[in-house]
C-alpha cells in the first residue's frame, strides 16, 4: 500500500494563514481560486501553497509545472514555462489565463467535538449543483493543498468539496487508517453540504482514491443518500493482500532468477507475525530470515512489510518499535468486498494498467464480472499507467516527467456528464 510504511461551514481566509505569501514579497495570489481558463476554452489548475510555492497543471496534458514566488515573481523550476502574474491573469507560457466565474471557499463542518477543514468550488449560478466529495489516499498531506480535482469535475457542471481528513493539514483529531472512522467522517461532510441550498441533496458523490476507495466504498455502502461513486486507482483486495502482490510484483522484477514459491512462506509469515501480531509466527520468520538473508537486498522491496520490516529487522526489533510505525488503527485484514458489492449505486472503477503500488489484476476481473452481471459499474484500465494513473514522458530535452493521463481525467468528466439527473 502506497506511503504504508514511510502517507463553523465558512472559515475566514485570515484564519489559516494564507495572507504570509503577501509578507514574503510573493504575488497576492487568491489561494482559493483553483480553477483558470484560457481563451480556447482549456482548463487549469492553479494551486499555490503557504511556502510560496505555485503548481499549474493544464488538464489537457495531464502535466504539473511548478515556480516559487519571490518578491513579486514567479521562478519556473525545472522544464516549466515562463509564469507571469499580474491582477486576475496570468500568463503561461504565452497562454493567458483568466479565472473560471466559479467560485471557492473555505468550507467546515464538525463531527464528534472535531473540525474539519476544506474547500467548496461551485460552479457559476444559483445552483443548485451536484457534488463531488473527495477521500484522498493513506498520506499525511493535506488534502486542500494538492487537490486538482475541481478543474476536472467543473467541466462536468459539478461543484467540488475538497477536505484535510483527520489529522492532516487543519482538521483536528489525530491522523489514522481506521477505516470506519474516516468513513464516518465523509458521511458527516456529505450530511453538511447537503444542507447548503447550493448543493442538490439528491445528487451527492463520492471520489475514493487510492486507500481512499475503501472509504468511499464503505461510506456508500452506509448511506442511500449517497449517489455515484468514483473508485479511483484503488483496490478490491484487502490491505494485507495488497502487501503481498506488491511484494510480488517487486521480487519478480529484481530476482527473475529466483523462485517467488519459495520466497512466499517468508512474505506470509512475517504479515503474520508483525502486521497481525501472530507471534507464534517468529520462529518462521526467523527462519526463513537467515535462509534469504544476502539473497535479496530489503532495498528492492521497499514499502512493503517484508522489505521495511523482516528483512531488514530482527523479531525482537520488529515486536518493541517496528510495530510502532506501523500505519496507526489500519486493519490489515479488513475485506472491502462485502460493502463494494453492496453497491447499487454507479460506480466508476479506473485502474493503471501498471500500477506496483496497488496491482489491480484481481481487481479488474472482479468489477468486470460485477459489471457484466448487470451491476451499474463502469471500468476503465490504463494500460502502461502507474498508481495514481500517472503515465512516464520525456521532454525533447531528455528530461523525464510524470503525467496524468488525459484519457483518465476526460473519461472521468464523460461518466459525470452521463449520471442521470434525476
Amino acid at each position: 500500500m502506497r506511503g504504508l510504511l514511510s502517507g463553523w461551514l465558512l472559515l475566514l481566509l485570515s484564519v489559516h494563514g494564507w495572507p504570509a505569501l503577501a509578507a514574503k514579497g510573493a504575488p497576492a495570489i487568491d489561494p482559493l481560486q483553483r480553477v483558470w481558463r484560457d481563451a480556447q476554452g482549456g482548463w487549469y489548475s492553479v494551486l499555490v501553497d503557504e511556502a510560496g510555492a505555485l503548481t499549474v497543471h493544464p488538464v489537457a496534458s495531464g502535466r504539473f509545472h511548478g515556480y516559487t514566488l519571490q518578491d513579486g515573481l514567479a521562478s519556473p523550476k525545472t522544464g516549466a514555462p515562463p509564469l507571469q502574474i499580474a491582477a486576475q491573469a496570468l500568463s503561461f507560457g504565452g497562454v493567458d489565463l483568466r479565472p473560471w466565474p466559479g467560485r471557492s471557499e473555505w468550507f467546515g463542518f464538525q463531527r464528534d467535538g472535531l473540525r474539519f477543514h476544506g474547500v467548496l468550488s461551485l460552479p457559476p449560478g444559483e445552483g443548485p449543483f451536484p457534488l463531488v466529495i473527495n477521500a484522498h489516499g493513506s498520506g499525511r498531506e493535506a488534502a486542500t493543498g494538492f487537490d486538482w480535482a475541481a478543474s476536472w469535475y467543473a467541466q462536468a457542471g459539478y461543484a467540488t468539496l475538497i477536505f484535510d481528513k483527520r489529522g492532516t493539514g487543519q482538521s483536528g483529531g489525530e491522523y489514522t487508517h481506521d477505516f470506519d472512522l474516516l468513513a464516518g467522517d465523509l458521511l458527516a461532510a456529505l450530511a453538511a453540504a447537503a444542507a447548503d441550498p447550493r448543493i442538490d441533496a439528491q445528487r451527492i458523490g463520492l471520489g475514493g482514491y487510492s486507500q481512499g476507495v475503501y472509504v468511499a466504498t464503505l461510506a456508500a455502502s452506509r448511506s442511500p443518500q449517497v449517489a455515484f461513486v468514483i473508485a479511483s486507482f484503488g483496490m478490491t483486495e484487502s490491505p494485507l493482500r495488497e502487501d503481498l502482490l506488491e511484494t510480488k510484483l517487486h521480487f519478480e522484477a529484481h530476482y527473475p532468477a529466483l523462485a517467488w514459491a519459495e520466497f512466499e512462506p517468508l512474505v506470509l509469515a512475517c504479515q503474520q507475525a508483525f502486521a497481525l501480531r501472530d507471534d507464534r509466527q517468529w520462529p518462521q520468520v526467523k527462519a526463513q530470515r537467515k535462509r534469504w538473508r544476502g539473497r535479496v537486498n530489503a532495498e528492492h522491496l521497499a514499502g512493503t512489510l517484508t522489505g521495511d520490516g523482516c528483512l531488514r529487522w530482527g523479531p525482537t526489533a520488529l515486536k518493541l518499535f517496528g510495530r510502532k510505525q506501523l500505519p496507526p488503527g489500519l486493519r490489515w485484514d479488513y475485506d472491502p468486498v462485502p460493502a463494494m458489492a453492496s453497491l447499487r449505486q454507479p460506480v466508476l472503477w479506473q485502474f493503471g494498467g501498471a500500477d506496483v503500488d496497488a496491482p489491480p489484476e484481481s481487481s479488474i476481473a472482479l468489477t468486470r464480472q460485477w459489471a457484466a452481471a448487470g451491476r451499474p459499474i463502469t471500468v476503465h484500465v490504463y494500460e502502461g499507467a502507474g498508481h495514481g494513473i500517472y503515465q512516464q514522458g520525456t521532454d525533447t530535452d531528455g528530461r523525464a516527467y510524470h503525467y496524468k493521463d488525459p484519457r483518465y481525467i476526460a473519461d472521468l468528466i464523460a461518466w459525470l456528464r452521463d449520471l442521470p439527473h434525476t
